[in-house]
């Protein structure tokens, strides 16, 4: 059967696939090209449809989705990556195919009634119905007739000439006129490389820009011509021959595409995945290469179920009730050797399998055996040798039998007798043993309705292994210290020796038997038949597999793959399948109900918006369905279930998305499709705004940091003035009551002086002191004012206890080194700004103090029953009586500590050094 697929057809059988369809029909389909994506383009009386498999979109002037400003097409080309469209209008458009934007060329002032263009060394040729050729400059901006009285129907363009052809024969055009090259009638003409490939009914005739011809009789008739991928010509006649030819010596090349039912052909390209696209007066159609060669063998039988196996260097069949039979008949017959001494049960083939001279048929009644060195046929003498057996498997000299309904039997072939027979007595969970697989551990695994079953006929033990679904498993096969599991249904499960699953591929897929061939494991299914490549398991579909219900393992035969199906044999010559990588595609982007063709960049409003992708991998070939994944900012690779990606959601940025999909064959293509989503930003998060925040922030930053380094150097001098203070005051105080009481005592010693000035000195110092008694009397003891410490503590402890109610236990020991008047004075201070502060701050009542000299250090302790020192604990908080008191314990290197107690008591110790104290 021809391997094409009509308009009805080559569309999905869903409701889309029926609105493709009736836009199609709708346009009345006149011509067809490929864009530089590898979409398809149809155009027509009604404007034109873009398909990328799946989808249609139909442009016409009166699509408000799609338009575009004309309607009826008379001619579709390429110039560059645009096409340039001839319109009923009497008007030339340029088209974007990418964008479908279209922008008037003024190349048709004088509104010639052109229905072919044609652009050559920059000028514009216009060609009417009639046969009239117009010549337009765009440099002068005119237009002249160059043909008028001659009957052509085609107008084409080398790189270094133009050719005009039809009823009338072959023109040239050559200094500004036509010359004509041929008188017979011309079907077509295709520039092919630096040349034209011309057809007319007696030749096939290639005229190169350099001069050179070749010529070839037409014998198959072929009427339209177009170039192939490769650089060479593809032909088609009436009678619906295909041929290739190679260009220019128009010798002919072998290919695999089929010949097709006859019709009147219109347009015929070649697409990138080598399909040709045909437009006849049948419809449209595409034509695919096949390798596959069928051969029909139906036998008398009501189920054509067949098995197959090489037997002395024959393909054998065996049929579902008609016995055996060569695939291929030549030679004696081997049906006729056989088959009369086979049951009628016996005919009803099950298995086959070749041992060196003996052909083991496995039948609905048993076992029965072939050996070609006697010509005799028999049942295989065991015991029980009447039921359904369902596969052969042989193991060194022990051939394994598996039933329907009994376990499976060990036979062996030098004592010819059967020496085990495992059933559900013996521990197996499943009688129904579909196919054996046994490996040298001694495990045999069995395929079942049930699952995998392993027995070990050693140990006599079984094992059921754990699937991801229960599956019904039709058929084993090993490699690469794998094992393949193929399932009714539910794909093919990877296995290990242990029985643990490594992967499970073609999910969905239901296959029957298969076989290793090579390093693949060939499968058929239902879905057409696969190749597993063993090494990294992924999986190919054979193309033009898919009609086929096939019935058996595939088989090796002179280096070609022989499948049976249920009307006959499929023939594969054994080859890798070439891996065609089509382009993956967004083909439309919907944002929240606006649909545009794709973009590099996708800008989307918010984040509340809906992002709709439809996907194309641009492979036309018949196959699988295609599958994608998608990758955001290269992520983890995520399924998309169908065609369409739908994202929502997406937070404000950039996302960097990437897809990829498969081709026909199921094989993930090399090339995917990008794109950039760019979700706008909240206006109080747009780029501008961040700038804005940043320089606030850093302005207020660079603020607080100034006036933070203000607040220092003002915290510095007033530092710098209290240090002063503490230097200074209180040791000028002191000293002046020293020295005046000093200046006293002597003044009574000198005899010598006058006596006027001896009352007069004397006098002044009385007041001094008096004046400085009365200042005493009058302020706080905020210093010792020189007295000794024993002197001026208790007269502290006494002032704080009239003054502030707070009670305090001095304790003073004996003090054994003498301190300086400015240590004492220090020691005072610290004792009375630790006191003070405190109680002013509420922070205390009763407190105690204990000095005393202890190892050449001089130990203050100040205890308070409450927790009112832990603020001394603070380096940061700012309290003029912790900075005197620390200032003072850096002045003698001493230590500071401050105790918080269980009893919620605060302790403050000083520890004072008194060597080299000056």
């Amino acid at each position: 059967m021809p391997l094409i697929i009509f308009l009805s057809s080559f569309i999905h059988n869903t409701a889309q696939a029926e609105s493709n369809e009736s836009i199609l029909n709708y346009l009345k389909v006149s011509g067809v090209i490929e864009d530089e994506n590898n979409y398809i383009w149809f155009s027509g009386q009604s404007g034109l449809a873009r398909f990328d498999g799946t989808d249609l979109i139909h442009f016409s002037n009166n699509n408000e989705k799609w338009n575009i400003p004309y309607t009826w097409i008379y001619d579709v080309i390429k110039d560059g990556d645009d096409f340039i469209v001839t319109t009923s209008t009497l008007e030339i458009w340029r088209l974007n195919p990418r964008t479908a934007k279209t922008t008037k060329l003024n190349v048709n002032q004088n509104r010639i009634s052109a229905d072919k263009t044609v652009i050559y060394k920059g000028k514009y040729y216009l060609q009417t119905p009639k046969g009239e050729i117009y010549e337009y400059s765009q440099k002068n901006k005119t237009t002249k007739l160059l043909v008028d009285e001659i009957k052509t129907s085609a107008l084409k363009n080398t790189k270094d000439n133009l050719y005009t052809a039809g009823f009338s024969g072959l023109y040239k055009l050559e200094n500004d006129s036509f010359t004509q090259l041929l008188k017979n009638k011309v079907s077509s003409i295709t520039p092919i490389g630096d040349g034209l490939l011309v057809l007319t009914d007696a030749v096939i005739l290639y005229l190169g820009d350099d001069g050179s011809r070749y010529e070839i009789p037409n014998t198959q008739k072929h009427v339209i011509s177009t170039k192939s991928n490769d650089g060479h010509a593809i032909l088609l006649s009436k009678e619906g021959v295909i041929s290739k030819i190679a260009i220019p010596s128009l010798i002919n090349i072998t290919h695999n595409y089929p010949k097709i039912e006859s019709m009147i052909p219109r347009d015929l390209i070649q697409a990138e995945s080598n399909t040709l696209w045909l437009i006849s007066n049948k419809g449209i159609q595409k034509i695919f290469p096949s390798v596959v060669k069928n051969h029909q063998k139906i036998y008398n039988v009501a189920d054509n179920a067949n098995e197959i196996t090489i037997f002395n260097n024959e393909l054998v069949i065996g049929t579902y009730g008609d016995g055996i039979y060569k695939a291929f008949t030549h030679g004696e017959s081997l049906s006729k050797k056989i088959n009369p001494s086979l049951t009628s049960w016996g005919k009803r083939t099950m298995d086959l399998l070749v041992i060196d001279d003996a052909l083991y048929i496995a039948a609905f009644d048993g076992l029965w055996v072939y050996k070609k060195s006697t010509n005799t046929v028999k049942k295989v003498d065991f015991i029980d040798n009447n039921q359904i057996i369902l596969k052969l498997t042989r193991k060194g000299e022990f051939l394994y039998l598996a039933t329907d309904g009994n376990g499976f039997y060990i036979y062996n072939l030098k004592t010819q007798r059967i020496i085990d027979h495992i059933s559900t007595n013996q521990g197996i969970k499943n009688p129904e043993i579909i196919d054996i697989l046994t490996l040298d551990n001694n495990n045999i695994w069995l395929a079942t309705s049930g699952g995998i079953e392993i027995y070990n006929r050693y140990t006599k033990t079984n094992r059921q292994l754990k699937l991801s679904v229960k599956s019904k498993v039709i058929s084993f096969a090993t490699h690469n210290n794998k094992v393949y599991a193929a399932t009714k249904g539910n794909g093919m499960y990877v296995l290990n020796f242990h029985g643990d699953v490594l992967s499970q591929v073609a999910e969905g897929v239901s296959f029957s038997m298969i076989s290793l061939i090579g390093d693949e494991v060939w499968a058929p299914a239902l879905q057409g038949l696969y190749r597993i490549n063993t090494d990294d398991d992924s999986i190919s579909l054979m193309p033009n597999t898919e009609k086929y219900n096939f019935t058996d393992a595939p088989v090796l035969h002179n280096n070609k793959v022989f499948v049976p199906h249920y009307t006959g044999l499929l023939e594969i010559p054994l080859t890798e399948v070439e891996k065609y990588n089509s382009k993956i595609v967004i083909s439309q982007v919907t944002v929240s109900g606006n649909t545009q063709l794709l973009k590099n960049e996708i800008r989307v409003g918010s984040e509340n918006d809906v992002i709709s992708l439809n996907l194309a991998s641009l492979d036309f070939r018949p196959g699988k369905d295609k599958k994608f994944k998608y990758q955001i900012n290269s992520g983890e690779w995520q399924n998309i279930y169908g065609n369409q990606l739908t994202l929502t959601g997406l937070e404000s940025g950039t996302y960097k998305l990437a897809i990829k999909g498969t081709n026909s064959l199921g094989q993930w293509s090399d090339i995917l499709a990008f794109t950039e989503i760019n979700v706008a930003y909240p206006w109080y998060l747009t780029p501008q705004m961040k700038v804005l925040y940043i320089f606030s922030i850093s302005f207020i930053f660079i603020a607080v940091i100034w006036l933070l380094y203000l607040r220092y150097r003002s915290i510095k001098h007033i530092h710098t003035i209290l240090s002063d203070d503490i230097r200074s005051h209180g040791k000028v105080t002191f000293n002046v009551e020293r020295n005046l009481l000093k200046a006293k005592g002597l003044l009574y010693n000198l005899e010598d002086l006058p006596k006027e000035n001896l009352y007069l000195v004397s006098k002044i110092i009385n007041q001094c002191i008096d004046s400085l008694v009365q200042n005493e009397n009058i302020l706080e003891p905020i210093t010792n004012r020189g007295r000794s410490l024993e002197v001026a503590l208790p007269y502290f402890v006494n002032f704080v206890h009239q003054k502030y109610h707070a009670n305090i236990k001095l304790h003073i020991e004996t003090l054994e080194t003498k301190l300086s008047s400015e240590m004492e004075a220090d020691i005072y201070k610290i004792i009375y700004e630790t006191i003070i502060s405190t109680i002013i701050n509420g922070s205390g009542r009763n407190f105690e103090i204990n000095l005393q000299e202890v190892k050449q250090k001089m130990w203050l302790t100040i205890t308070n029953d409450e927790n009112g020192f832990s603020k001394f604990k603070s380096k940061i908080n700012f309290d003029i009586s912790i900075y005197y008191i620390r200032q003072i314990a850096n002045k003698y290197n001493a230590s500071f500590n401050v105790f918080d107690k269980d009893n919620s008591s605060s302790q403050l110790t000083i520890s004072i050094p008194l060597m080299n104290i000056s």
